[in-house]
């Protein structure tokens, strides 16, 4: 019988990773049942909170990781990233701010912090953002989308392509930064080669807001049977 505290987190992280959430959930629970503060059930129950829909929880349990530890950088992270998924975007930037504070070098922060500077519609500081995540890690697929995301809202649309099609380049199979791509080609009237990006990333993940940019495509070539079959 298993009793240590590791080695039931590490069986629980087992059922976490195949994705049998509440067999990890239980044993999550008991642990935290015997040890209310043991940081790495906290942190990982948080998390898990979170993928079943318990945004809530998830917060709860992450803010008690970070009050017991407060320089847990991965949970000042998904702190924010569950702020941004909830919509609580200025509570998102004070976690990631705190983040970077405690490590200024840590690529995936900058990440997170462009986003919510994008949603903010900080251009200017995106920006910034970007190029100092990017002095850490010049490869950076996520950093150099969300530079072209930036030319995209400024509409500087040649310069989106490019930094697309290059964290698409380093990341062949990112739908996201695919769709992005097929995004700036409908902006500059290439419905063609939007269309057969478009068709393309519905065949890698069949996503409804893909089908019904496939749908616009169509309408704007005055094709409205298919543009109809694709918003049904």
């Amino acid at each position: 019988m298993i009793t240590d505290m590791d080695d039931l987190l590490e069986q629980a992280l087992v059922y976490h990773k195949k994705n049998s959430l509440d067999k990890a959930a239980t044993i999550y629970q008991h642990i935290l049942e015997g040890s209310p503060k043991h940081v790495g059930a906290l942190f990982l129950m948080g998390n898990l909170n979170h993928q079943m829909g318990n945004s809530d929880k998830a917060i709860k349990q992450l803010k008690k990781v970070v009050k017991l530890n407060p320089k847990h950088v991965l949970a000042l992270n998904n702190l924010s990233l569950i702020c941004i998924h909830c919509q609580h975007i200025s509570e998102a930037e004070i976690y990631i701010r705190k983040s970077l504070k405690i490590a200024s070098d840590n690529v995936d922060s900058y990440v997170i912090y462009s986003d919510i500077l994008l949603k903010m519609g900080d251009l200017q500081r995106a920006s910034e953002i970007c190029n100092i995540g990017l002095r850490y890690h010049a490869q950076h697929p996520g950093l150099i989308n969300n530079y072209g995301n930036v030319f995209f809202k400024q509409r500087k649309y040649e310069k989106a392509l490019n930094f697309y099609q290059r964290a698409f380049s380093l990341s062949p199979n990112n739908i996201v930064f695919l769709i992005n791509i097929a995004n700036v080609m409908l902006e500059i009237n290439d419905t063609d080669s939007a269309k057969i990006i478009y068709e393309k990333a519905l065949m890698l993940d069949p996503k409804p807001e893909t089908y019904c940019n496939l749908a616009y495509v169509y309408e704007k070539q005055d094709n409205d049977e298919m543009a109809l079959r694709h918003y049904n």
